[in-house]
């Protein structure tokens, strides 16, 4: 279980971590400018 739990996390994170960029990225441009 343990085993299967891990790639999930990993994934959910590294999913998570892509659409904080994603939401971030134009605001960093937007604060940039």
């Amino acid at each position: 279980t343990t085993d299967r739990s891990s790639p999930v996390q990993i994934g959910a994170l590294t999913d998570w971590i892509d659409v904080a960029i994603f939401l971030y990225h134009p605001l960093a441009i937007r604060s940039g400018s």
